[in-house]
């Protein structure tokens, strides 16, 4: 406490905690996403939270005395924050940020998301599922450096028929996005792709 308030008193910044204690709460962070993603309220709220240690971890990099050297290491945790971030609003569908494909693969394995190619191939874009404990989701991902817009159509067979559903999503170059989830019917692990379709945005 002394040692903050002379630092307050005559204008230094206070020494930042050791990295190793913004990775432990973003594993923290990365093992709730495993427990709410089924929950979108949940899922949101968890999202703000990671946000939020973003944020700290900005004004830390903006505010402290640290060298270039000492910094790189606050900085990596600032960008394993951000893939994080971007992850959950994705996968958890949850808000409107699309990670990148690095993104995405470096907050996946903190996570601990298990990734299933489609069978089915010769799509305009990579399809995939990434299951995460009894939450799925199928993803799409843009590895051009081109932007497209997905067209899409799948469907589930069940004992009273075919349902189906439709939808498009952009994806911008080197980018991932979610085109369903099994969301309030865990039971359903996967679909049938009747329909991928991209168009090409041109810029």
């Amino acid at each position: 406490m002394t040692l903050f308030f002379l630092a307050w008193l005559f204008g230094a910044a206070p020494a930042p905690s050791d990295v190793s204690v913004y990775d432990g709460r973003l594993n923290g962070l990365a093992r709730e996403f495993r427990s709410v993603a089924t929950d979108r309220a949940a899922c949101r709220r968890l999202y703000l939270d990671i946000g939020a240690l973003a944020g700290e971890l900005r004004a830390l990099l903006r505010s402290s005395d640290l060298s270039p050297t000492e910094g790189e290491p606050y900085r990596e945790m600032l960008r394993e924050a951000l893939a994080l971030e971007n992850y959950v609003s994705c996968v958890g569908d949850c808000a409107d940020e699309n990670p990148s494909v690095e993104q995405f693969y470096r907050a996946n394995r903190r996570v601990g998301g298990h990734i299933f190619p489609l069978e089915k191939s010769g799509f305009c874009v990579e399809v995939f599922y990434v299951s995460v404990d009894g939450y799925t989701a199928l993803m799409v991902q843009n590895g051009s450096f081109r932007k497209f817009r997905v067209d899409f159509g799948w469907c589930i067979s069940t004992e009273d028929g075919n349902e189906r559903g439709v939808g498009h999503r952009g994806v911008f170059e080197r980018e991932v996005n979610a085109i369903w989830n099994n969301r309030g019917r865990p039971e359903r692990k996967a679909v049938e792709l009747e329909r991928l379709v991209c168009t090409d945005l041109g810029y």
